[in-house]
């Protein structure tokens, strides 16, 4: 079977592009650290702390008046390809109570947390441990951390991973 001049020299072309593409595999500008590109960045979980007040009202068994308190929350997020996004919110509820731990953290104890899972249309009630000064919480029956100072806006992550 004998080639056309085209062909040849279309065989050729081929032949010397592969064997220089093989002899940069080893070159060492092939094989760069990827950087940080802040547009191609996609963000996988997020958390902040504020706080908020609630309103003055009648507290119906007593019949006192119960004064508007300033209370924290922290509130976060997190997305993934099979769960979808989770957003979490949690707040101290009127059993909430300080106490000090055995190193000087001031936790806050009986943290409601709603846990709302927008792909399956859930929502679900859990328990928590809010941290006083940096509105940190664990949630310790999920295995799941909210920390609003960790990383680049907070982030939630399983306890124990990037905190």
């Amino acid at each position: 079977m004998s080639l056309s001049s085209a062909q040849e020299k279309l065989l050729a072309d081929l032949l010397a592009k592969k064997s220089s593409q093989s002899s940069n595999i080893f070159n060492s500008n092939s094989y760069q650290k990827k950087e940080f590109d802040p547009k191609t960045y996609v963000k996988k979980s997020g958390c902040k702390t504020g706080r908020y007040t609630n309103k003055e009202y009648t507290n119906k068994e007593t019949g006192e008046i119960v004064k508007a308190e300033d209370k924290p929350y922290t509130q976060g997020w997190k997305a993934s390809k099979g769960i979808g996004i989770i957003s979490i919110f949690c707040a101290p509820t009127s059993k909430s109570r300080v106490v000090r731990s055995e190193n000087g953290v001031d936790w806050i104890t009986s943290i409601a947390c709603t846990i709302t899972n927008k792909k399956l249309m859930t929502k679900t009630l859990s328990w928590g441990l809010m941290d006083k000064r940096t509105g940190k919480v664990i949630i310790q029956d999920l295995g799941i951390v909210l920390n609003p100072k960790g990383g680049k806006g907070g982030v939630v992550a399983e306890i124990g991973k990037g905190q």
